[in-house]
């Protein structure tokens, strides 16, 4: 089976800096494509995306395997997605 052409599109954009959320991400790869490529069902592919620390670093080095970028790059990504996420608790 053949790659995503959309895949190609998010490594130009990615490695040029022009992407900078999942949200952006998200909005140029289907989320059911994505969650077919990670063998994933689509409901648990949007539970990821609300809580984006509760992904797998075997997820996202699948991702990154299916962008073509470094997993270094897509943890850092990840990593700036989870943080603007955080919720203070109240004492």
């Amino acid at each position: 089976m053949a790659k995503d052409p959309r895949y190609t599109t998010l490594y130009k954009l990615i490695t040029s800096g022009q992407l900078n959320s999942l949200a952006e991400m998200l909005v140029i790869l289907p989320k059911t494509v994505l969650a077919h490529d990670l063998g994933m069902h689509h409901i648990t592919l949007n539970k990821l995306i609300t809580h984006p620390g509760q992904f797998k670093l075997d997820d996202i080095y699948a991702i990154a395997s299916l962008i073509g970028v470094d997993n270094k790059i897509m943890l850092h990504f990840f990593y700036k997605e989870s943080g603007e996420k955080k919720v203070k608790r109240k004492k």
